[in-house]
């Protein structure tokens, strides 16, 4: 090969370069990128050089230029590729004697491995084999070839050709429940022979009965291979025992068990043994749990050895518990079921057939099963274990879970109540007598256990998703129960509805199941107990699905719905939207109902909805009234007539329903119930307390049921209907007057403390609404009824005990002795009664209950249930203003036929100290002031005494102060005021009826206002009317009137402070029947020189003839004239 010159070598060079270099492929293959950056780098080189001068050489210079720099530029990389070659082997050579000594430590672990895995399998093949012969051990069915291997001394195993170890374990696991076999015995069935040694104990134990079943599959009588060996064999090791100990030490591992044949029950501890080993086949430690209930929880005697085994196994049973294996577990808490069960009775949660599990009795002591529950809870956990349970995949574990929970709390909530309520009555001996009891009071409370430890959580879980009926049928049961009847109860209710568990419930309302809606409903009876309940329910849409349910076809569902809605009603937005929602309608249908559970709850929902005005007028027109009075009427159960009466009672508050009732034929009903005769009765359950299954426990078999709870409602009811006009005559034909006073009678003078002070206080309240009736006044007189009423003030008197030197008969609340008071004030308006209410000596019981609260302030506290209010008790210190006016109307009335009695029996006396009182109301001044008018008519007496009593004193101290209050200057003549003193002093009566209850009834400042201007115009009316009688022939009274001054008066001159400057005031800004009065009591000051004098300098004779001249009637003139005719007399003399 010839050699190339250096040009045409660099040629060939820039050719190829430039081939590789502007190739399709250039852009993916590598060696065409590195000839690339050459190109680049020679182009590079070759501009640099361009740069430098070359430019403007002639091109075939310029060509061997690039030629020389791309020489250049291929030797560079050359001598650079073989350094980095170079480098790249040193490298490899590295990463190769790395990679050997890797792969000499993989195969060192691969061994390692392999090892391993053999030593396993053959721990799997040992494994599997204790297992298989611990499970023949248990069940005692051992193969003919392991009896003779045993039996025969020194003699070697036989090999088993064609089986091995794997084949026994895969037997064992995988296979039927067979017991393996030599390869040269003959085949067995899944109940393989049993060997004939074990055969003759079993019959040596069960005393040696020859006929007994024969279970190995063998002919009877067939020969059994001798017994070659003179002890015993054991073919177990540890805990697990092989063969039975003698029969008379009374701790054999075995024992037979009936419905079993030969199958033997392990021993506690061969039972513990098996539920600490991982691997036990499942069908025989389900056989050896079940054989060990049938043999240890079917006797009744148990010894303290017996009982410490059993607790030992409960304990392990709890530990064994939560492995996931469903039959296990039921049959484990079976056994912890008969505990449970018998440590309270054998009581079951629910009686129903849908229940999937049937239990057999225990025969457990009760005193050895509340030890054993005592170990359960105090070493086992039982609790917290159950919680974990309940959230088992599986139904029927669940349903045996709540089973076994639900005694256990709903027991101990019973023993603590019971606990609480008897710690104080315990006496060492109920100790002895009742060891059980005392052992379930002393268990720990499973309740708070439960809660304490989340047990809601899963509770509510199981009612939110469950799907099986059995399980929620008792897990409603167990959360009603959680929710009934503690002390922490309210803080369980926020606790169900925080996690759910009202709107969960909510949800079951439209099951077709009877029993699981029953539980349902009375879940939201009990949970809607707390206000929050009340709330959380409406905004769910509750209401709306309770009020569908009332129409439920069966009685027992309408029952426990129509007690939720009962509490539901007692929140004010729930009455409301009841109402919207037409619950009403259909709780009224309910009343009709025959069931009288269903009654009772309808009635109490009725009538939490009937505080509501609205929903009085709804029932009123569904015709709830007459539904409500036939069930009144109708009814022998006491707790549907307090509910109904006591719906009534609200009901009758509106005006439109008193005629309705009326109508309904309800006034009688209500009579006649009042008149039924009181009878013993159980406690009844709270109004807000969920109704149960089996309804209320107080109702009689009697037909006239009463409580003290009917009489208050129906007495409430008769004063409701009682204001109406024309229900009063259809009560006093009905007897009802006779009947209300003999009830005052029976409460008070009878049988003391027979009716309740309230009931009493609302029928004496009913008698004083319808004496204003003239009709019943009569009849009052005509029942007797006024000696009646007096007889009690008397009897009730701490002052009239004293005075007898004897104590209180009877205490009687002041309220109801202030509407006796009432009573006789709306009778003494009848002429006819006067004579008989002073001759029964009424004004000495009125003094008396004045008088009782002026000196034994106390008792007035005890009687009107005062509060511990300093204000309040001082307030009660004096009687109260409705007393103090109804006592001196009365006094008015009953001085215009008889002056003597009211002053020897002190009735004066207590209208003088109405006088003196300091800031006394004008009404009470105003009836004190018309008494004492009336009192000095023709009475010389009277009139010294009203003297010597500082009467006269404070009727011209009552006249001074009230006279510019009621005649202000600037309306002189022209006020309402003015206008009404205009009545009569004939006519007093138709001031003083119910004026307390007419300012009452009134709003407004204006009405208040104005009927206080007419008080202090009547009062100082009837002042000068009490002023003017007794100044006249009585010149004591006289110069006492005409000698006082007012030490109130602004002036300084003796006229300005004067009586006679409050007369002349009266007369010229007063009405004209004060003005008349004032008029005639100057005419008898003058007769005194002293207060003639004041007359004169303060232009008497001016200020009467200007009366004169404007009177408007004769009388006014015709006293003006007298008046001035007298003065004129007088100054003459």
């Amino acid at each position: 090969m010839c050699s190339l010159s250096p040009n045409m070598l660099n040629g060939r060079i820039a050719a190829l370069v430039l081939v590789l270099s502007e190739g399709d492929e250039a852009g993916q293959c590598p060696l065409s990128k590195f000839v690339r950056s050459i190109r680049e780098s020679s182009k590079a080189q070759q501009q640099r050089s361009s740069n430098g001068g070359l430019a403007h050489g002639d091109l075939s210079s310029r060509a061997a230029s690039a030629m020389s720099h791309l020489s250049d530029i291929v030797a560079e990389r050359s001598l650079a590729l073989t350094n980095e070659e170079e480098a790249i082997l040193r490298d490899m050579e590295a990463v190769r004697l790395t990679y050997d000594k890797l792969r000499a430590e993989v195969a060192r672990v691969e061994a390692q491995l392999q090892s391993l895995e053999r030593r396993a399998q053959e721990v799997a093949q040992q494994k599997a084999f204790c297992k298989t012969a611990m499970n023949m051990l248990v069940l005692g069915e051992l193969p003919e070839f392991f009896e003779r291997e045993v039996d025969v001394v020194g003699r070697s195993p036989r090999e088993n050709v064609g089986a091995t170890t794997e084949v026994a374990a895969a037997a064992t696991i995988d296979g039927p429940n067979e017991v393996p076999t030599s390869s040269n015995s003959p085949r067995r069935s899944a109940r393989s022979v049993v060997s004939g040694k074990f055969q003759q104990r079993m019959s040596a134990e069960n005393g040696g009965d020859a006929s007994s079943p024969d279970t190995t599959g063998e002919k009877r009588g067939e020969k059994v291979a001798p017994d070659e060996s003179s002890e015993e064999s054991s073919s177990s090791e540890g805990d697990i025992q092989a063969c039975r100990s003698p029969p008379d030490k009374g701790n054999s591992s075995f024992r037979g068990s009936s419905g079993s044949g030969n199958n033997n029950c392990p021993s506690g501890n061969a039972l513990l043994s098996m539920l600490r080993l991982p691997d036990v086949k499942e069908t025989t430690l389900l056989h050896a749990i079940e054989s060990y209930d049938e043999q240890n929880f079917r006797r009744s005697s148990w010894t303290l050895t017996q009982q410490k085994e059993v607790s030992t196994v409960l304990v392990g049973l709890l530990k064994h518990i939560l492995h996931p294996r469903p039959p296990i577990q039921l049959a484990e808490l079976r056994i912890l079921g008969h505990v449970v069960r018998a440590a309270f009775g054998n009581q079951s949660t629910v009686d129903s057939p849908s229940v999937p599990m049937s239990r057999s009795p225990t025969l457990i002591p009760e005193a050895v099963a509340v030890s054993l529950l005592h170990t359960m809870l105090k070493d086992g956990a039982v609790v917290t274990t159950f919680i974990r349970l309940l959230q088992s995949v599986n139904d029927d574990v669940k349903c045996e879970v709540l089973e076994c929970l639900s005694p256990l709390i709903i027991n101990s909530n019973n023993n603590n109540n019971n606990s609480n309520a008897n710690s104080g009555s315990r006496s060492l001996s109920s100790k002895v007598l009742d060891p059980a009891g005392e052992g379930r009071r002393q268990l720990p409370d499973g309740r708070k256990e439960f809660i304490a430890a989340g047990g809601l959580q899963p509770l509510v879980n199981i009612v939110a998703s469950c799907t099986s009926e059995a399980v929620l049928e008792r897990s409603l049961v167990l959360l009603w129960s959680l929710l009934a009847r503690n002390d922490d109860e309210d803080k369980v209710r926020d606790e169900v509805r925080r996690l759910g568990g009202l709107r969960a419930v909510l949800d079951l309302l439209y099951t077709d199941s009877i029993p699981i809606l029953e539980n349902v409903a009375m879940t939201i009876g009990y949970i809607t107990r707390e206000e929050a309940s009340k709330v959380a329910i409406r905004e769910a849409g509750g209401l709306e699905k309770l009020t569908a349910t009332l129409r439920h076809p069966y009685e027992s569902i309408q029952t426990k719905v129509a007690g939720a809605v009962w509490n539901c009603a007692s929140n004010a937005e729930n009455r409301t939207y009841l109402r919207y929602i037409g619950c009403i309608p259909a709780l009224i249908e309910l009343l009709s109902s025959p069931q009288q559970f269903v009654q009772e709850n309808a009635a109490g929902a009725l009538w939490n909805l009937s505080v509501d005005s609205e929903n009085k007028t709804q029932i009123l027109e569904y015709g709830g009234i007459t539904e409500l009075a036939h069930l009144i009427a109708k009814s022998t159960s006491v707790s549907v007539v307090e509910n109904a009466s006591g719906t009534l009672w609200n009901c009758s508050a509106a005006v439109e329903t008193r005629p309705a009732i009326r109508k309904a034929g309800a006034i009688p009903v209500l009579l006649s119930v009042l008149d039924r005769k009181s009878q013993t009765t159980n406690p009844r359950r709270s109004r807000n307390e969920a109704p149960t299954a089996s309804g209320s426990k107080d109702d009689l078999g009697g037909n006239l049921p009463i409580s003290d709870k009917i009489l208050d409602n129906v007495a409430g009811t008769l004063r409701n209907c009682a204001i109406n006009d024309q229900n009063k005559p259809v009560i006093r034909e009905a007897g009802g007057v006779e009947l209300l006073l003999k009830k005052l009678e029976q409460g008070i003078v009878q049988q003391p403390s027979s009716i309740i002070m309230p009931t009493l206080d609302k029928i004496a309240s009913t008698l004083w609404i319808l004496t204003i009736s003239p009709e019943i006044k009569h009849s009052v007189r005509l029942s007797g009824g006024i000696p009646l009423l007096t007889k009690i003030l008397e009897i009730s008197s701490t002052t009239a005990a004293k005075e007898k030197n004897a104590k209180v008969v009877v205490p009687v609340m002041l309220s109801v002795k202030e509407k006796i008071v009432g009573i006789l004030r709306n009778c003494s308006t009848v002429q006819e009664n006067r004579q008989t209410m002073v001759s029964a000596g009424v004004v000495r019981a009125l003094v008396y209950v004045v008088d009782d609260c002026y000196q034994y302030p106390e008792s007035c506290q005890n009687t009107r249930r005062s509060s511990s209010n300093t204000s309040q008790s001082q307030q009660q210190q004096q009687p109260s203003l409705q007393l103090k006016e109804t006592v001196a109307s009365a006094l008015w009335y009953l001085s215009r036929d008889d002056k003597v009695v009211p002053r020897e029996e002190r009735g004066l006396e207590l209208l003088c100290r109405f006088l003196l009182e300091p800031d006394q109301p004008s009404v009470v001044l105003e009836q004190a002031a018309g008494a004492l008018s009336s009192l000095t008519v023709n009475s010389r007496e009277n009139r010294a005494k009203l003297r010597e009593f500082g009467g006269l004193h404070a009727l011209l101290q009552l006249i001074a102060e009230k006279a510019p209050l009621a005649f202000p200057p600037q309306s002189a003549g022209a006020s309402g005021a003015a206008s009404a003193a205009n009545t009569a002093t004939a006519t007093a009566s138709t001031i003083t009826v119910n004026r307390a209850t007419t300012s009452s009834s009134t709003f407004g400042t204006g009405t208040v206002k104005k009927e206080n201007t007419v008080s202090h115009a009547y009062a100082v009316l009837n002042g000068l009317l009490a002023v003017r009688n007794s100044t006249s022939s009585n010149d004591e009274n006289l110069c006492c009137v005409a000698e006082w001054k007012d030490p109130n008066a602004k002036g300084n001159t003796a006229a300005a402070s004067s009586f006679t400057n409050s007369l002349l005031y009266i007369i010229q800004h007063g009405s004209e029947d004060c003005a008349r009065e004032a008029v005639l009591c100057v005419k008898n000051l003058c007769g005194h020189a002293t207060a003639l004098d004041s007359l004169i300098a303060q232009d008497a004779v001016e200020v009467l003839g200007g009366l004169a001249e404007r009177g408007s009637t004769d009388s006014v003139r015709r006293a003006a004239a007298m008046t001035l005719h007298s003065l004129a007399r007088a100054r003459k003399r």
